[in-house]
């Protein structure tokens, strides 16, 4: 039998970059695609209703911020802690963050540190985080950087030895320029002689990267093992990897596999993904083939890309999963790992078109949708579509997107629906027919769009491919504009102006222009300002 050698994504890997493990991605804006100008509020209550840990704290940030939902903090806070629980390390610095402003949770700085240190003992971190919290903490929230840094200065002044090393970390991932690197080294092995195992961490991050000293491995090896022999757990996932392949060190791979064993056994991501790889390439250990899928299935589970992508390798392999596979009882078995599997091969491509763990590659997600929707995922197949629509990682072309959307139709995708509304609405590429439109929008409606309800709604108000009826496009229109659509809170106050289908009433359409303005509907300042400025009558 010949096995798959797993060259997607080989090797093992260190643990995060800096032990503070402030994790920053943005807490903002959604990735556009298509006629679809952000992931749908549908879209991310499905993912996390499927227990993705992207959707379920981006749905949070929804909440926190208002976003196409009545704002709700203590719900915002609810759904990162949720994230959180799958493993996703931006949702615990947004927690941190609730915690430090007092949104939705009881105000406190000390938590907030916890769970920034928790980020950091869990791993499994992107550089790019790093440089993302620099940012933020310097530009995109000045008071939150002061807040946070006078917090660690309060806590060094008063010998607090973590806030020490705390204070250290954050100089370091501001520091710009030679002398503020040595700086920061200085201050991280101030701590790190006062004994906090964290900055000896990072101080073996320095020196493996020759961050403001010169590059030397035997001295990281050496700090990392001092954190190791202590149960720092980030150090025994270097250790092991220097041990691993003789960074710094002798090679001693059953060693290195005891680390990352015990590693693994505390949560630490990137440690488990290691075991993985020692298992099935037989590093100092007997290869075992299922217990490395059982390794890299784990680390799936919680969204280690490089893990799903082994997984999605093997499981294209034939013949590989059958030598491992345990025996399976009752019916319905094939169906369920098909469903499996589509899922697997979605949040890849997920993680390739739109970036988390992984290098955003439009190519390899378009390969990965292709692979779920041939396995019935509604999602995949849409991605496809939108891909097709904007020629990125396959060839433009509109037929297929047109193929790809009625596909998705069929499995019920929601967004899919609506886009095939809008064709026939306007004719784009198809006959133009407003009745069909309707059928789309109505079903796009019924699986919960978002926007679905106000684009029927229009065509009730005008009569349009069914018959006119204000009184239903007014319900429509509200519906929609509940569930967060900024056009159609826009056209429900301009019924409200205009008394169609309601009686005129000027404060019910103030308020929905603010709503609709709130959400980033330029259109509805020019109304509201000419409704306000209008004499009472």
């Amino acid at each position: 039998m010949q096995f798959p050698s797993f060259p997607f994504f080989p090797g093992v890997r260190l643990a995060l970059i800096f032990a503070i493990g402030v994790t920053g991605s943005s807490l903002g804006q959604s990735p556009q695609a298509g006629l679809r100008p952000q992931l749908s509020l549908e879209q991310l209550e499905a993912g996390t209703t499927a227990d993705y840990p992207e959707p379920t704290r981006l749905l949070g940030h929804r909440y926190k911020s208002g976003d196409g939902v009545e704002q709700d903090v203590m719900r915002a806070a609810e759904l990162y802690r949720m994230a959180m629980a799958l493993g996703d390390l931006d949702a615990v610095f947004a927690l941190a963050i609730c915690h430090l402003e007092g949104e939705g949770v009881e105000k406190s700085d000390a938590r907030a540190m916890e769970l920034m240190r928790e980020a950091a003992a869990r791993g499994q971190i992107q550089a790019t985080s790093m440089t993302a919290m620099a940012q933020a903490s310097k530009a995109a929230d000045e008071g939150f950087y002061r807040r946070f840094t006078a917090y660690l200065d309060g806590g060094a002044s008063g010998g607090d030895v973590r806030s020490v090393a705390a204070r250290a970390v954050l100089h370091l991932m501001n520091s710009k320029t030679d002398d503020a690197l040595r700086t920061s080294v200085d201050m991280l092995t101030k701590a790190a002689e006062l004994g906090d195992l964290d900055a000896a961490f990072s101080l073996g991050q320095c020196y493996r990267l020759g961050l403001g000293v010169p590059k030397d491995n035997r001295k990281a090896a050496l700090l990392y093992a001092k954190g190791a022999a202590l149960g720092h757990v980030p150090s025994m996932c270097n250790f092991g990897v220097c041990l691993h392949e003789g960074q710094g060190v002798d090679i001693d791979q059953p060693r290195a596999m005891v680390l990352y064993s015990s590693a693994a056994a505390k949560g630490h991501l990137e440690a488990l993904f290691n075991l993985g790889t020692m298992y099935f390439t037989g590093d100092g250990v007997p290869r075992d083939d299922r217990k490395a899928m059982e390794c890299f299935q784990q680390a799936a589970d919680r969204g280690h890309v490089r893990a799903i992508g082994n997984v999605a390798i093997a499981k294209g392999t034939p013949g590989f999963m059958e030598t491992i596979a345990q025996p399976k009882s009752g019916g319905g078995a094939q169906d369920e790992q098909e469903a499996d599997d589509a899922k697997m091969y979605c949040k890849l491509g997920m993680a390739f078109r739109y970036g988390g763990n992984a290098e955003p590659n439009d190519q390899k997600a378009a390969e990965y949708f292709k692979m779920a929707s041939d396995l019935g995922s509604a999602t995949a197949t849409f991605e496809l579509a939108i891909q097709y629509l904007e020629g990125e990682g396959v060839a433009k072309s509109d037929e297929k997107y047109r193929e790809m959307l009625q596909k998705a139709a069929s499995l019920d995708s929601p967004d899919a629906l609506l886009n095939l509304g809008l064709l026939h609405e306007t004719g784009n590429g198809v006959t133009k027919d407003l009745a069909r439109s309707a059928e789309y929008f109505a079903r796009a409606d019924a699986l919960g769009h978002r926007d679905a309800g106000g684009a029927l709604g229009n065509l009730y108000m005008r009569g349009a491919g069914v018959p006119k009826n204000p009184e239903k496009a007014v319900e429509l229109l509200r519906k929609s504009a509940d569930r967060g659509s900024p056009t159609a809170m826009l056209n429900l106050a301009m019924c409200y102006k205009g008394g169609f289908g309601v009686p005129k009433q000027k404060e019910e359409a103030v308020k929905w222009l603010r709503k609709a303005l709130l959400r980033g509907e330029a259109r509805a300042q020019k109304e509201l300002d000419a409704l306000e400025a209008a004499p009472p009558k």
